[in-house]
């Protein structure tokens, strides 16, 4: 478990234990990108102090072909290539996204996926290659507000730039760029 910087949202795909933090949403089936980011901003500007969040946590299963291609995020209406550029209207309002989701940064297509949400936001995403287990009940019920669970396999940072870095995860919360 790891702590996530203050002030925080957490997306939470219906059906999944959720990530908890400074504001915490069920994402419903019916919502869209659009209606999504317009809530991400709505939370961001209500931030104390700053006016942004520090970190946004997407919490949901990943779209993926019959042989393994990513296509997206199974969050509200979902989320594929061609609705990231909506998430443009975050710039400025969040410093990192990290997204808890199996496999989002395997292959070409994942890969894309995770650079353009990077830079259309201008945050720093971090990604897994793998699939990313469910802790077990004890542990999920010690999930304390402002913490994630641990990342399995290869994580990788996306820079604004679009820049891809291999990360540990300890790294991605001192945030510095240790390779694996």
């Amino acid at each position: 478990m790891h702590e996530i910087p203050h002030p925080s949202m957490a997306l939470n795909a219906p059906g999944l234990y959720p990530m908890r933090m400074w504001n915490t949403r069920e994402v419903a089936d019916n919502v869209t990108p659009i209606w999504l980011v317009r809530n991400i901003v709505s939370v961001a500007l209500s931030a104390p102090e700053t006016g942004k969040l520090a970190a946004l946590v997407i919490n949901c299963h990943s779209y993926v072909t019959e042989d393994m291609e990513i296509l997206g995020l199974k969050l509200g209406t979902g989320i594929y290539y061609k609705d990231i550029s909506k998430f443009n209207k975050l710039k400025n309002r969040v410093d990192a996204i990290y997204v808890q989701s199996c496999a989002l940064a395997r292959g070409e297509k994942g890969k894309a996926f995770c650079k353009k949400l990077a830079r259309e936001t201008m945050a720093n995403v971090y990604a897994a290659e793998n699939d990313q287990l469910v802790p077990n009940t004890y542990e999920l019920g010690h999930l304390k507000p402002g913490l994630i669970d641990d990342y399995e396999g290869p994580i990788y940072k996306f820079g604004p730039g679009g820049e891809m870095t291999p990360q540990t995860f300890k790294s991605v919360l001192a945030g510095s760029d240790q390779s694996y």
